[in-house]
């Protein structure tokens, strides 16, 4: 389902479809400017088969994630780049209710941190991307333990703040 680029949404709709949104595998809600986070947790709630989601430049906070006791057991790749409003706590809820298949995660342009990201490296065991692009809140100390995840095969840091101080650690 793609319903990208669409500012009048707003995602009171989304009960009205929930047994349809049950089968979906992918969903793109890039740019839809009108869906807050309490709609964009209604509709994720009901994605119990997805794969893929990408709510990308969306308002999305993730912390109300826990709170509807939800699993995406079959999660491998998740775009959550530029949601500006998408806090550590969010991010770390995102890794709770994930199966171990995430394979990609994007967080590009986001002001998360690596704070916490050890807690979840059994859910983070399958991970080979990690696009971390312009996100410049990412300290040396979190870049250890980014470098710590043992199948990353593509880590994107660049136009963050990555000093390399440490490095010679891994």
């Amino acid at each position: 389902l793609d319903i990208s680029l669409n500012d009048s949404l707003t995602g009171d709709q989304f009960h009205m479809f929930k047994e349809k949104f049950a089968i979906l595998k992918e969903l793109f809600c890039f740019s839809c400017g009108g869906l807050t986070d309490e709609n964009l947790c209604i509709l994720l709630r009901s994605l119990s088969k997805i794969e893929s989601v990408d709510i990308s430049s969306t308002d999305f906070k993730g912390e109300g994630l826990l709170d509807l006791q939800i699993e995406w057991p079959n999660i491998e790749k998740v775009n959550f780049s530029y949601c500006n409003s998408l806090t550590n706590n969010g991010l770390a809820n995102i890794f709770r209710i994930s199966g171990n298949k995430v394979k990609s995660v994007y967080v590009e342009g986001c002001s998360v941190t690596g704070k916490g990201l050890l807690a979840y490296q059994e859910k983070l065991s399958n991970l080979e991307e990690l696009h971390c692009f312009d996100c410049t809140n990412l300290s040396e100390r979190d870049f250890t333990q980014i470098f710590s995840l043992k199948n990353i095969q593509t880590l994107d840091i660049s136009a963050t703040n990555f000093t390399g101080e440490g490095l010679w650690m891994y």
